[in-house]
C-alpha cells in the first residue's frame, strides 16, 4: 500500500491518498509517514482520501487503531473522506472522535477540505465522525 502525499494549495492541508486491498498495519505505516510529512511542512491539517481502499482488518483491529489516534495525532486536525459503504473508515473515524482526536469522515472531498480550511473548527465530542 503506497501512501501519496502533497500539500494542497491554500490554507495548509495535507492530501495523504492511498488506493486498493489496506490492513490496520498499513494504515499506522501511512499515519506516521503522514505525520513526518507534515511536521516537516509545519503542517497541522490533513485530508486522508480513503475512497478506494478496501478494508482487510477485523472491527477489533479497527477500533484499537482509532483508539490510539487521539495520542499520536494530538495537535493534528484530519478529515477523511471516504465511500459511504466504507463502515471500516467511519467505525475508526468515530472510535478516535469518541475519544478527543479533532477528526471527522466526509463522503465529499470539497466538505472536508472546507472543515479544514475553516477558522472555526470544532472538535467532535462523544459523537460520530460525521458530527451526528
Amino acid at each position: 500500500m503506497i501512501c501519496e502525499l502533497s500539500v494542497l494549495p491554500g490554507k495548509g492541508v495535507v492530501l495523504s491518498t492511498s488506493s486498493g486491498p489496506i490492513t490496520v498495519e498499513d494504515r499506522s505505516r501511512n499515519r506516521r509517514h503522514t505525520l513526518q510529512f507534515c511536521q516537516e511542512k509545519s503542517i497541522s491539517k490533513i485530508l486522508v482520501d480513503m475512497r478506494g481502499q478496501e478494508s482487510f482488518s477485523d472491527t477489533i483491529e479497527n477500533f484499537h487503531y482509532g483508539a490510539t489516534m487521539p495520542e499520536t495525532t494530538r495537535g493534528f486536525q484530519i478529515a477523511f473522506v471516504c465511500d459511504s459503504d466504507d463502515t471500516d473508515a467511519r467505525f475508526i473515524g468515530t472510535v478516535a472522535a469518541n475519544r478527543g482526536a479533532n477528526i471527522r469522515s466526509f463522503e465529499s472531498f470539497d466538505q472536508a477540505r472546507e472543515w479544514l480550511e475553516s477558522e472555526n473548527t470544532i472538535t467532535p465530542s462523544k459523537v460520530d465522525a460525521y458530527g451526528q
